[in-house]
């Protein structure tokens, strides 16, 4: 039986591309390869139209036409059916999709750098950069790399040491490419670094390289940029700073920061995780928010230049609030001092006190500071660092949330029920997650500052 073989305007039909493009690739590439009848027309088979379909799939991961037909012959001369791995058009199944090649770089270059094996890491990077842009690269292979290292450290797979090797191999490739980036070819000047207190330095490195690569004169600061921030303002003389902030206490800084920029009239843009995680925060800070992707960070950056977007006024804390956080501020020797004694009379460990208590009160005062402890989350996932760092038992927590909350009852006046009521309810859930046994699962290597990506 003959091949069943197609015209080219079923492959028109089939594939959504133009004639004249699909002639073009034939000419300039070679792909795909259809017969000739008699009379000189084109006849396309079954396998002519999955090729154009994967070289389309492989333009839509953002790589170009010459790149995805270098990609092909690499296959083929590799022995690989490019088409073997891709599900029929026509077909509908239930079973989950094959990785695109972006995942399968991804899913190579992670490997590797959990085998610490530099050489293949480095190399896969290399490839992935051959066939994709730089901004593809580093958003879907390094930045989904170390979000995905993430949840493997929470699923108890993923040790510090290889989060550390992983992440000093992408910032040190986020810094190359920032190196090698063109000269700006735009007028405004751009800060750009983690915001006061804050170590997560991917995403802010990450927003350099993008607005570099856009034309941008970008002045990256790095992490933990202070607070008093007026001196370098007056020097650099930005149009616009932008800061990124992944927990909460960087998120009160940064709004002291907003409001000692807006008193210069220096605009301010911003993002991280944590205002995700709680959109609430946005409106505390005085600035325009970048949205929660990173991907759409130069689009939005662009749009405040041109003058179109409208920031936050910024909110304040409330006087009740501010009033609070005195007490606390005041009484919060007396209070630790309490729990210790009444840890000390439970015959519970006292070795780790001083670090836990540092870790509540670090909460406590950042949610006051920017007035939000009554809509916290009493989530048990606050205290998941010292539960893995110190091997701290779900028991013991619940003993301690109990303690700290009683003291807190012992040493502060009744007009801090924020705070009250707050740990009220976070021994509650201390006390029914050990009931429960559903107390957060951590690795045992929880490292102190990582990478993670934070604007998501």
């Amino acid at each position: 039986m003959n091949e069943l073989t197609f015209p080219v305007n079923v492959v028109v039909t089939r594939t959504g591309l133009k004639a004249v493009t699909l002639r073009a690739w034939e000419r300039r590439y070679g792909l795909p390869q259809p017969a000739r009848s008699e009379s000189g027309q084109r006849l396309y088979n079954q396998e002519d139209i999955e090729t154009v379909q994967w070289l389309q799939a492989r333009q839509e991961e953002g790589m170009s036409i010459s790149h995805a037909v270098s990609l092909w012959h690499t296959l083929r001369e590799m022995g690989e059916d490019p088409l073997a791995e891709e599900m029929p058009a026509e077909t509908t199944s239930s079973s989950p999709s094959p990785p695109t090649e972006q995942e399968r770089l991804r899913n190579a270059w992670l490997a590797a750098c959990l085998a610490f094996d530099e050489e293949t890491a480095e190399r896969t990077l290399g490839q992935a950069f051959s066939f994709f842009p730089p901004e593809t690269v580093c958003q879907e292979v390094l930045q989904k790399g170390l979000a995905e290292l993430g949840r493997g450290w929470f699923a108890g797979i993923v040790s510090t040491q290889q989060e550390h090797f992983t992440s000093a191999l992408a910032m040190r490739r986020l810094y190359l490419l920032l190196s090698a980036a063109p000269m700006p070819i735009r007028t405004e000047r751009i800060l750009v670094g983690c915001a006061p207190g804050d170590h997560h330095a991917f995403s802010p490195l990450l927003i350099a390289l993008l607005l570099r690569r856009q034309g941008w004169d970008v002045v990256y600061l790095g992490a933990n940029v202070p607070s008093a921030i007026e001196s370098t303002i007056a020097q650099v003389a930005p149009r616009l700073v932008i800061m990124c902030a992944q927990q909460l206490q960087s998120a009160a800084d940064l709004m002291e920061m907003s409001g000692r920029l807006a008193s210069r009239q220096t605009a301010l843009a911003f993002g991280g995780r944590i205002f995700n995680t709680y959109p609430i925060l946005r409106q505390r800070i005085t600035g325009h928010f970048l949205g929660q992707h990173l991907a759409d960070v130069p689009q939005a950056v662009r749009r405040l230049l041109e003058g179109k977007g409208r920031g936050n006024a910024g909110i304040s804390p409330t006087p009740a609030d501010t009033k609070t956080l005195a007490h606390y501020r005041s009484r919060r020797g007396a209070i630790e001092s309490t729990t210790w004694d009444t840890m000390n009379a439970g015959n519970q460990p006292t070795d780790h006190l001083p670090e836990i208590n540092a870790k509540i009160a670090q909460i406590i005062i950042a949610a006051l500071r920017l007035g939000i402890l009554p809509l916290l989350d009493t989530s048990l996932s606050w205290f998941a660092d010292l539960c893995v760092n110190y091997h701290l038992s779900p028991p013991y927590l619940r003993h301690y949330l109990a303690a700290y909350h009683r003291a807190t009852q012992h040493n502060l006046p009744p007009s801090a029920t924020a705070i009250t009521t707050w740990l009220e309810h976070l021994a509650d859930t201390g006390s029914a997650a050990v009931q429960t046994g559903n107390e957060p699962h951590v690795s045992p290597e929880r490292p102190p500052t990582s990478a993670y990506p934070g604007l998501h």
